[in-house]
């Protein structure tokens, strides 16, 4: 797989790949066409789709030949990047999207299609293909019903040892994810937190990579948080502090409570796997007179929503491939109502101290952060009374009416 995210992925990186001769491997392919007119070149093209989702993920090039030996059978090294002629890129996106959805179960989600001009023929075509969250992926495909992986010669049809493994491993993330989320939550209300910080109530939201979840991470952690920690500051602070610590790196508001007691309020901790937990006591603690507490929502989805796209940017910018695992968690939040306007609240509480919204798989980077949490809003709002979030507009875009 290239090392770059893949709108950055140009011409260049190309020739690079052919001039150092990077041969074929597990992550990486090359083919000097798109051999789609056939059903059994469909087939093909489906078994690699699916061999790389199974196994690390990667990047499929077409439009790049390959040497061959004296017998004229493919080395796996790069020959030459002619590009691919009379290639409609719209067309054959919409194209190759619609083989993979209707010849591959179950959907494999986050594929990514560019087209790379500058190329003698035409655009190379770079496929990139995510380690997949809901492995193993069947070829379908004219009642194919076969399971292929991948190692470092190529793709492999899996026998029925493997393909019984494949599916234990898929069954065992659902329940990484759950312990992983109740482990943190765990620790956040013991006080056994990063910083100094007061259980009784907070907003915790966590991004959690996939990737991390499996065991296998490419964030660069050291070098880009550090160059980044600027811009993941905790929302609604005002005095941060950034430093690294035993698990990652941590950044919190530092307040000064009475004379010397110390304590923050929110904080961002990044894990060395590229996951996140961002903590947040302020979008809670607000009381009215002779009321319950209550959550002023128009400040907290805002909040909310800006936090997720910052952090999503963050989780790109330092090397986490999606899917990732959004999860909101209130902590303390028991007989809480939620704001509908100027002065108005739900007639409706909160009926538990510990309200976990479902979580949401984020499949890649370029959704709206407001249409992305939607269903987690929601959610909050259902559990003070309401069908949901009333401050999103008949298109489904957030507009703070409370």
């Amino acid at each position: 797989m290239i090392e770059k995210q893949l709108e950055d992925v140009e011409k260049v990186d190309i020739d690079a790949l052919v001039r150092g001769k990077n041969t074929e491997r597990r992550t990486l392919e090359y083919k000097a066409d798109l051999p789609l007119a056939t059903d059994e070149a469909k087939r093909e093209f489906l078994a690699d789709i699916s061999s790389f989702a199974n196994s690390s993920g990667g990047d499929i090039l077409y439009g790049v030949t390959d040497e061959r030996d004296a017998n004229g059978q493919a080395t796996g090294a790069p020959l030459e990047a002619l590009g691919l002629p009379a290639v409609n890129e719209s067309f054959e996106g919409l194209r190759l999207e619609s083989i993979i959805r209707d010849g591959i179960a179950p959907r494999i989600a986050g594929v990514q299609m560019k087209a790379i001009s500058g190329f003698q023929n035409g655009p190379v075509i770079l496929e990139r293909i995510p380690r997949s969250w809901a492995a193993p992926h069947m070829v379908t495909f004219k009642n194919l019903s076969r399971f292929y992986a991948r190692n470092s010669a190529g793709k492999f049809q899996l026998d029925v040892g493997e393909i019984r493994a494949a599916f234990a491993l898929s069954e065992s993330l659902p329940e990484k994810i759950r312990a992983f989320r109740a482990d943190r939550l765990a620790k956040i209300i013991s006080a056994e937190t990063p910083i100094k910080f007061a259980p009784n109530r907070a907003s915790v939201l966590h991004l959690l990579p996939v990737e991390a979840v499996a065991g296998r991470s490419n964030a660069d952690f050291s070098r880009e948080t550090l160059r980044l920690a600027s811009r993941i500051a905790p929302s609604l602070s005002t005095n941060c502090i950034h430093r690294f610590n035993a698990d990652g790196f941590l950044t919190y508001d530092d307040q000064e409570w009475g004379l010397t007691k110390r304590r923050a309020s929110t904080y961002v901790h990044v894990f060395r796997s590229g996951a996140l937990e961002v903590a947040n006591q302020r979008m809670l603690i607000r009381s009215v007179p002779e009321h319950d507490d209550i959550i002023p929502m128009g400040t907290f989805e805002r909040e909310i929503i800006g936090d997720v796209k910052r952090f999503l940017a963050f989780q790109r910018d330092i090397g986490v491939r999606p899917p990732i695992v959004l999860m909101l968690s209130l902590v303390g939040v028991r007989n809480f109502a939620l704001t509908t306007g100027p002065n108005q609240w739900t007639d409706s509480r909160i009926d538990r101290e510990i309200l976990a919204a479902p979580d949401l798989l984020v499949e890649n980077f370029d959704s709206h952060a407001d249409v992305l949490v939607k269903p987690v809003l929601d959610f909050i709002w259902q559990a003070a009374g309401l069908a949901n979030s009333p401050n999103y507009d008949q298109d489904g875009r957030w507009r703070a009416r409370s």
